[in-house]
């Protein structure tokens, strides 16, 4: 390479410069965050989704069991 440095993009070798460098991986940087942003809104919506889905269990507040009559009283 005689003296020069050179850098992978993913796609390309580029010559090695500050500015084409740091604009780079700048670009590459803002593209990963980008990426996870929609990974963790697709969790989002799916564990919304989910939620959505279950049935609401009703409690009795007396009581850690889910429903008063499973203590033997009637509601």
């Amino acid at each position: 390479m005689g003296g020069r440095w050179d850098y992978w993009t993913g796609t390309a070798w580029k010559e090695y410069s500050p500015d084409s460098y740091r604009r780079w991986y700048l670009d590459w940087r803002l593209a990963q965050n980008e990426a996870e942003m929609a990974r963790l809104r697709a969790m989002m919506r799916s564990m919304e989704a989910e939620r959505s889905l279950r049935r609401p269990r009703v409690y009795d507040p007396d009581s850690f069991l889910p429903f008063a009559n499973e203590r033997g009283n009637d509601p």
